[in-house]
């Protein structure tokens, strides 16, 4: 890999990127900088954690003039986390380049901090769609003079529903800039953007699906949903981390995870996107410091998160969409320290499993569940260690006391009250029922299901997606049916552009309480979705109406049969 030197970087930002001990670029960073070095759009291929945040800032620092007083980048990114990493990042590479301001504006957050920074001209503004629109409407913003425009994970900003928020900016950014296109996927709409707003844009790609993986140790356990909270202990307490990040799907529950470990006398703190800022930074700071050691996330709330010195990652459930998995777990061994990541799989999970092996070409191992004799020895040792500490250490003070209290009590009787305090408490654990074993057990590295192991065997009660596929589309006038069922058609304005059919079920399943069994034929467009359900079920489904999925308000219409 070549050095920043060689890529003709301002002599003043190689020296701050010294001085933060980043001696080489990224191959995204090694491909990006002299195109947009040279003033043409790009459409970069790159996932997080590539630096793709420094490929496109160091050559719009370069070309900032501080002498212009309009805003000069226009940075959207899909949520507040992401934008205040990238602040972070400006912060970092602009040390020295005197006069470069930029401000930070997003959903959640005081508007007169937002207008104290804006009317402070800075040159650059890092924003989430929403905000940026709400700011040109109210004419706090102006992005008429503005020389680059970048999309930063712009495929994430369509799943959440900003598609249109996008299309409306890139209209009224002025026709002569650069645009910086930067993406881990390239859906259709992306290359709608690059057809229709850049200019013969050059395409590179850092695509690696092995990416922040290689020193990352990836397990599993097979485990009924319903036992899924108390194996969450087990895990915790058997490996005593000092940092752990749990994912889990959906705000509900990452709030419920939060609340049963915390009963547990476990410290975890949520993370979703129902946070006000404020409680989120509260948050991020606690787990930063060490503080509290679990934090609880959903993926969009967990997006851009730059946190060092993770030491696990663990799935409580697999996400619907196997490219977040590895945005997941790359989320621990990072700057070169080992990591692991821990996923619990239920029955109904198990075709999302073989999803991403087949993905990633990678290695996850099933484990068994810890049993409770393991789990009191590591405690025990646990405690033993904490003691020698405590008593080995050199600050021993009251030692007057400690006479006088040998002359009243046995030394038995003292430790047993002093060391409450110092040791991790034995706990009952609940039982955790086996899942039924059959011949199937390491998913290997070319993603078979190896048979030369006994491993647990999926219940077929929980397995609703993966042994009974959605029927293929067909005439929604079909009136003949093997079984007598009254069905409704309806539509919801989700599509392609968001999920596939068994994600869209998924959906249904866990956010609506409708399950597979209730609907009939589902015919997919890109924007939305013709399906049918049963007549009783429809008032069901109607109740998500207005509900948010991936930021999007869902809009459901029963349609004429």
């Amino acid at each position: 890999m070549e050095s920043f030197k060689e890529l003709n970087i301002n002599e003043v930002i190689i020296n701050t990127l010294d001085e933060l001990k980043i001696q080489e670029p990224t191959k995204i960073q090694a491909l990006a900088i002299p195109i947009v070095q040279s003033g043409k759009d790009i459409i970069a291929q790159a996932k997080t954690g590539t630096g793709k945040t420094f490929a496109y800032l160091i050559p719009i620092l370069e070309k900032i003039d501080i002498n212009d007083k309009h805003i000069q980048a226009l940075i959207i990114c899909p949520t507040r986390e992401l934008a205040n990493q990238v602040s972070g990042e400006i912060i970092k590479l602009s040390k020295y380049l005197k006069g470069v301001k930029h401000a930070s504006i997003y959903g959640g957050e005081s508007y007169t901090k937002q207008f104290r920074e804006l009317d402070a001209k800075p040159q650059l503004v890092v924003s989430t769609p929403g905000r940026i629109l709400d700011h040109i409407d109210r004419k706090t913003v102006d992005i008429q003079y503005i020389k680059f425009l970048v999309l930063d994970e712009a495929d994430e900003m369509l799943k959440m529903g900003f598609k249109e928020d996008l299309e409306n900016i890139v209209k009224i950014t002025p026709t002569i800039k650069q645009t910086l296109l930067f993406s881990a996927t390239i859906p259709p709409f992306i290359k709608k953007i690059a057809l229709d707003y850049q200019h013969d844009p050059v395409y590179v790609s850092a695509e690696n699906n092995d990416m922040n993986v290689t020193k990352i140790k990836q397990f599993y356990f097979d485990v009924k949903k319903k036992d899924k909270l108390n194996l969450l202990v087990r895990l915790i307490d058997l490996y005593q981390f000092n940092s752990a990040i749990i994912f889990a799907n959906t705000k509900l529950e990452v709030d419920e995870i939060c609340e049963f470990l915390n009963k547990q006398k476990i410290s975890a703190k949520a993370l979703h996107g129902d946070l006000k800022q404020k409680e989120r930074d509260d948050v991020m700071r606690s787990f930063k410091r060490n503080v509290m050691k679990i934090l609880v996330a959903s993926d969009v709330a967990a997006r851009g998160l730059d946190i060092e010195g993770v030491d696990a990652i663990i799935n409580y459930e697999l996400p619907f969409e196997s490219e977040l998995y590895i945005h997941r777990i790359g989320r621990t061994g990072r700057a070169g320290k080992k990591g692991s990541s821990f996923s619990l799989v239920a029955p109904s999970e198990k075709s999302r499993l073989k999803n991403i092996v087949n993905l990633y070409k990678s290695e996850i191992i099933l484990k068994d569940i810890p049993n409770v004799e393991n789990l009191n020895q590591v405690i025990a040792l646990k405690n033993k260690v904490l003691l020698d500490e405590k008593i080995s250490s050199d600050n021993i003070k009251n030692l007057d006391l400690a006479k006088s209290l040998l002359e009243k009590y046995s030394p038995e009787q003292i430790i047993s009250a002093l060391i409450n305090d110092v040791v991790i408490e034995y706990r009952e654990y609940p039982e955790i029922e086996e899942v039924r074993a059959t011949r199937t057990n390491v998913v290997s590295r070319e993603g078979r299901w190896s048979k030369d192991k006994i491993a647990p065997r999926e219940n077929r009660k929980y397995d609703s997606y993966k042994n009974k596929s959605p029927r293929e589309e067909s005439d929604f006038s079909q009136k003949k049916r093997v079984f007598k069922k009254e069905f409704y058609l309806v539509e919801i304005n989700v599509g392609e552009e968001s999920l596939n059919k068994t994600s869209f079920l998924e959906f249904l399943d866990k956010q609506v309480d409708v399950f597979n069994r209730h609907i009939g034929i589902i015919k997919m467009n890109k924007n939305k979705t013709s399906f049918e359900i049963e007549k009783d079920y429809l008032p069901q489904l109607m109740k998500a109406n207005g509900k948010n999925f991936f930021s999007r308000k869902i809009i459901i219409n029963k349609l004429e049969n």
